[in-house]
């Protein structure tokens, strides 16, 4: 061999070696190999737009009530709930108020002819029921009017049928028909004579005197049937006598008079004109 073709086969061999060192220079056809199986795709929801809309809102459906059952409006400081018979009585103000129910009855009395007047206290007002409790009649609401009250507690009833109503937060006592007819009023806040501090009984002698349990001014005091001044007794104290806020007071047919001296946790019985008979 020449020298010139040694050395070009020498150059030959050194492309061929440095092809080998970058990478193979031609393909050979791969042996059967083991390839995994590819990981199988998430399926992918295809997302819209915008955000669906949500449930159709309802329409305002007329709330369902018993044919019978007109819609409740209730006046300011009235609040009672209502559960059948739906019966109902108009009142002066123009609203339509439920009867026969109460909240805070504070006051009870029944008439010569066997009905019972109930002093509906925090629904201001009086109704009246038969001896059996079917609903009569209804009158009042909240205010300072004739024929309107403020938290009742006091209710009487005299032998013709005048009902005596201590109308406690108005600080003064109001008298009507049998039916709910205004006939008159007396009384005004204050400690004098014919004057009151939250009254809350009152109670009808068989002679027609009216007693009132003058309960913030911790006394009795006596009027006539039409609230004519006729004298009082008692002050606050727990001998003989006095009271501790009297809340209740009632007539015997003899004419004797019980006082609930209810702060001092004791009855005390007088006779007509405030004599101390004992306790």
């Amino acid at each position: 061999m020449s020298s010139r073709n040694f050395w070009i086969s020498g150059i030959l061999m050194l492309a061929v070696l440095i092809g080998l060192a970058g990478g193979p220079a031609y393909s050979q056809a791969p042996g059967p190999t083991s390839t995994p199986a590819p990981a199988s795709p998430t399926p992918t929801l295809p997302m819209p737009a915008t955000e669906p809309p949500g449930p159709s809102p309802l329409p305002n459906l007329p709330e369902e009530r018993s044919p019978e059952r007109p819609p409740e409006i209730r006046p300011a400081g009235v609040d009672a709930q209502q559960t059948a018979p739906y019966r109902y009585f108009l009142f002066s103000i123009g609203a339509q108020v439920p009867v026969g129910q109460f909240n805070n009855p504070y006051g009870v009395a029944v008439a010569p002819d066997g009905s019972v007047y109930v002093a509906d206290s925090d629904n201001c007002r009086i109704q009246h029921f038969s001896a059996t409790g079917t609903f009569l009649n209804a009158w009042g609401s909240c205010g300072s009017e004739e024929g309107k009250f403020s938290r009742p507690c006091g209710v009487a009833v005299a032998s013709d049928g005048t009902v005596y109503v201590a109308d406690s937060g108005n600080h003064r006592i109001q008298r009507f028909s049998a039916t709910g007819t205004f006939l008159g009023k007396w009384g005004s806040e204050g400690s004098g004579d014919g004057q009151f501090d939250w009254p809350e009984g009152v109670a009808v002698a068989p002679d027609g005197t009216v007693y009132v349990a003058d309960s913030g001014n911790h006394r009795i005091q006596r009027f006539n049937a039409t609230g004519t001044f006729l004298g009082k007794w008692g002050s606050r104290g727990s001998g003989d006598g006095q009271f501790d806020w009297p809340r209740g007071v009632a007539v015997a047919p003899d004419g004797t008079v019980y006082v609930a001296d209810t702060d001092n946790h004791r009855i005390q019985r007088f006779n007509a004109t405030g004599t101390f008979l004992g306790k």
